[in-house]
């Protein structure tokens, strides 16, 4: 709420209260919230890392910060981590979280230029969602579009055609046209 109402200061010394108190959803929150204000990416970091012990969403969260900062090995590292995570506390069946690692993962290795990879990867993570979701949830229509445009950056225009179309028929068909 405090966020929402532009007082961040206020929610900041509040999830840092809440984390000093040992609560595991506050480093992860006060990682967000200091991810979203320039400069305080270091911070930001920081606080993931603490988070990162508590579960697979703050590692994931630690992952895709060190990508916008370029830092490619170590965001696989934790990439690789948030995915043991997933399969220690889901086993080795599809989740949602497996599947937001999966696509951290994708558009890390195409950041790395591992296309191949990157495509693969992307596309488990699209299979991932559908198995949990269907083929009409908004995140199987959010995703789709990455192994699309991956493969439109590989000039494949025929296969990114049907990636795309894919993406954009996933989308709920009760939200009607205009959505």
């Amino acid at each position: 709420l405090l966020t929402r109402q532009g007082r961040d200061a206020e929610a900041e010394a509040l999830y840092r209260d809440a984390a000093t108190a040992g609560l595991p959803w506050a480093a992860l929150s006060l990682g967000h919230l200091l991810a979203r204000q320039p400069g305080r990416e270091g911070e930001a970091e920081q606080a993931y890392r603490d988070a990162s012990a508590t579960g697979s969403a703050a590692t994931r969260a630690l992952a895709g910060l060190l990508v916008e900062q370029g830092e490619l090995a170590p965001a696989r590292e934790y990439f690789d981590q948030a995915l043991q995570i997933d399969a220690n506390v889901f086993g080795p069946g599809a989740n949602p979280s497996l599947a937001r690692d999966l696509h951290g993962l994708g558009r890390l290795l195409r950041a790395q230029g591992n296309l191949v990879a990157a495509r693969t990867t992307l596309v488990r993570a699209l299979d991932v969602l559908v198995s949990v979701h269907g083929p009409h949830h908004p995140d199987v229509a959010a995703v789709g579009f990455a192994p699309g445009g991956l493969l439109l950056e590989q000039d494949d225009l025929e296969a990114a055609a049907v990636a795309f179309v894919r993406a954009w028929q996933g989308g709920d068909p009760r939200l009607g046209a205009e959505h």
